[in-house]
């Protein structure tokens, strides 16, 4: 890890552990390849990249004769003219410049050394006699114990944490490279990864610095000269302790959140896979019954075919068996005539004497046989009546044989209509299957439990009795209801009686601030300076919803832009200048709360949760709608963009409040009632209605859907059956 040369001490330090030169503004280091990130000179004599040139040049620039000029952002006071407003016409700062690529050459010059002596034998980089003995991740060297002793006694080295060269050796600590730096990944003793994650940050300007500060006008963090002297003078900086303190209570506020919500979730799937197991073991239980019953049904229709066929085989052989005795019977008599008849014949053809003689005893015979009776008729009938139920009939009843009944459908569609200040209709389509009874229409309105307000056949309702409050969201819901017990409940759906009628109150603003458009509407004009301006109307409880149409906004950027929220009903200091919802130095943000448009950020009672909603992702636009709705039943304030919710972003806002807003710059912003606002979460609180029980089965299996097996025709089946069970209500289904 040595490289040997002739540099000193300091100079090898400050070559391995100092960061490139970095832009003043957004702290970006300095790349003379990307045009981007050039270092480029004003009149003053400040140098930042040309990507904040541009920004502070679209944002406060003026132009004067086709050319640009802006004030320079270090808050000098000093004006730079860009000619022709082209960037690339400002001079660059060539010793910056030179300055990064002397700074990269010398750090991948470091990084080959160590990552070739990685291979070889170890040594001091400082003495470059001695073998190592330890390495500093954070200088990137590794050291003696006599140059290590010397070095990291010193201020600035003393919170360097040690390694060992034995532990990089024998596998205990992996090492990476990054930006020439040597750095620690994974330690297999965790006491070391405990000490290494918890070493002091130091500052990427003044390497010999801590970080003590973030800078919340740059979001950047930086160390005591930072803030006191350089780059980031005059800027809005706090202790970095205090932000990461208010940081760690806000993520423990919301992993206990989290955590409650895993646990809902993991009761959910719990339930979800109980059910499933009961499904399929009640599947498997209904299958073998109805196999059963039909199998028994099969088994009397085969029984009843086998002895029809049987009477009908005996019959015929009844039938047989006379016929044939008849036949031979007929038979026996016919041929005794036949017989007479021959001798009667040669009687007649013989002498006279054989005729004398044969004739007189031939004829009695013949007279005997002419005069006897034979019964020639068949003695027994070849109709057959064959009677068998009708085809169409017993179709019919082969549909009864079995019934599966389960609960309804989910309803959709659920409509609020009003036509006037008193006619609300709530209407909802009809379900499709024939076996519903009834459909249960529900309210609810500030987060009180829902309850029951119709319960009949109809497919509307008038609902002019029930939001009877002004100014206030009631929620509707609807279920169907049959035989075996009640559906899975539609989607809720808002409905404000009257629209909220507060307007911008010209007693509560600041001097600069415009109201117009009847007072929906305020503005300000070219200043800097933030004002706050709040309504003519106290909200004391109930639920409210109301938008800020975001009029003059200007492109998004990392500042925030508008802040809109609620203050305490009991301010009075409008006229007060640098006044800002939520912010602690201003004398509105004591007792506020707000939800900066700019960053994203929410900001209540002086303290200021960074990222609240994303802040690359979640920026509002000129032209956005910004909707609040404040529900003080349950004391939280949501936030909505173009009414797609933003999730609840306060949860202990108490009345009476007074909405409000803080802006600065070329900005106008516009009030916006709609009458039916979007969809919240549902209330916290949810209980069945009482009279949802007479519904539901009487048996121990209520509150399960019943499978039913009805009963088939004596005429069928011999053995008649009921097979009755029951199937756990589906997860979406019953009430909630």
């Amino acid at each position: 890890m040595s490289a040997h040369g002739g540099a000193s001490l300091m100079e090898r330090l400050t070559s391995l552990s100092s960061e490139p030169p970095e832009c003043p503004i957004c702290s970006e280091r300095y790349d003379p390849d990307q045009e981007d990130l050039v270092p480029r000179n004003l009149s003053c004599g400040h140098s930042m990249c040309s990507r904040c040139i541009g920004r502070y040049m679209s944002t406060s620039g003026k132009t004067v004769d086709q050319d640009i000029v802006m004030m320079c952002p270090n808050k000098c006071s000093r004006l730079t003219t860009i000619p022709g407003g082209n960037i690339q016409n400002l001079p660059k700062n060539f010793p910056v410049m030179e300055m990064v690529h002397t700074r990269q050459f010398e750090r991948s010059k470091s990084q080959a050394t160590i990552q070739s002596s990685c291979i070889g034998e170890y040594y001091c980089d400082v003495c470059e006699v001695s073998k190592a003995e330890v390495a500093c991740p954070s200088c990137a060297v590794s050291l003696c114990f006599t140059c290590s002793s010397e070095i990291h006694q010193k201020k600035g080295y003393q919170v360097h944490k040690l390694v060992a060269m034995s532990d990089v050796l024998d596998g205990n600590l992996d090492i990476q490279f990054t930006d020439g730096m040597l750095t620690q990944r994974s330690f297999s003793d965790p006491e070391v990864l405990h000490a290494a994650a918890a070493q002091p940050k130091m500052c990427r300007v003044h390497s010999s610095e801590l970080v003590e500060y973030l800078c919340v006008s740059c979001s950047a963090e930086v160390c005591k000269k930072c803030h006191l002297v350089d780059g980031h003078r005059g800027h809005e900086c706090r202790l970095l302790k205090d932000v990461a303190h208010e940081k760690r209570e806000s993520l423990r506020g919301l992993l206990a959140a989290a955590q409650e919500k895993h646990a809902v979730w993991n009761k959910g799937f719990d339930r979800c896979q109980e059910l499933r197991e009961a499904s399929n073991v009640r599947r498997t239980e209904l299958e073998r019954m109805i196999r059963t019953h039909f199998e028994e049904v099969r088994a009397a229709l085969v029984s009843r075919e086998e002895r029809i066929l049987g009477e009908l085989r005996e019959e015929m052989q009844r039938r047989d068996q006379l016929l044939s005795a008849q036949a031979d019977h007929l038979a026996k008599v016919c041929e005794i005539a036949k017989d007479l008849c021959e001798e009667v014949e040669e009687v007649i053809d013989g002498s006279d004497s054989q005729v004398v003689h044969r004739g007189e005893t031939l004829g009695g015979q013949v007279e005997q046989y002419i005069r006897s009776e034979q019964d020639t008729n068949p003695v027994v009938s070849d109709s057959i009546l064959a009677q068998f139920t009708d085809k169409g009939e017993l179709l019919q009843l082969t549909e009864r044989l079995g019934e599966l009944k389960f609960p309804p459908g989910r309803v959709e569609g659920v409509r609020v209509k009003s036509r006037g200040p008193s006619e609300v209709k709530v209407s909802w389509p009809a379900l499709s299957s024939p076996s519903i009874s009834a459909y249960l229409l529900e309210v609810s309105s500030g987060g009180q439990p829902y309850r029951v307000v119709y319960e009949g056949p109809q497919i509307e309702y008038d609902a002019d009795g029930v939001a009877t409050e002004e100014d206030v969201i009631f929620y509707f819901r609807v279920a169907a209801v049959n035989a075996v017990g009640i559906g899975p409940y539609s989607v809720s759906v808002s409905y404000t009686k009257k629209k909220a009628c507060f307007l911008w109150d010209p007693n509560k603003r600041h001097p600069k601030a415009h109201i117009s458009n009847g007072g929906y509407t305020v503005s300000i004009g070219e200043n800097a300076t933030w004002v706050s301006v709040g309504t003519n109307t106290v909200l004391s409880h109930g639920c409210h919803y109301w938008e800020v149409i975001l009029e003059k906004y200007g492109a998004p950027s990392l500042s925030r832009k508008a802040v809109i929220g609620v203050v305490a009903a009991g301010f009075h200091q409008w006229h007060r200048s640098h006044g800002v919802i939520g912010i602690k130095t201003c004398p509105i943000g004591n007792r506020s709360w707000g939800l900066a448009c700019g960053t994203a950020k929410k900001l209540a009672h002086g303290s200021t949760f960074f990222n609240s909603l994303g802040r690359k992702h979640n920026l509002f636009r000129e032209g956005d709608a910004v909707g609040v709705m404040l529900d003080l039943s349950q004391h939280i304030m949501s936030f909505y963009r173009n009414g797609k919710p933003l999730g609840i972003i306060f949860d202990d806002v108490h009345g009476p409040v007074v909405p409000a807003v803080s802006f600065c710059r070329h900005k106008a912003l516009t009030l916006r009632f709609p009458s039916t606002p979007p969809t919240s979460p549902a209330p916290s609180r949810h209980f069945s209605s009482p009279s949802l029980s007479r519904h539901v089965p009487s048996s121990p299996a209520a509150s399960r859907c019943n499978a039913v097996v009805r009963q088939t025709a004596r005429s069928l089946s011999t053995n008649a059956i009921e097979v009755k069970g029951s199937l756990t209500t589906p997860v979406g289904g019953g009430t909630l």
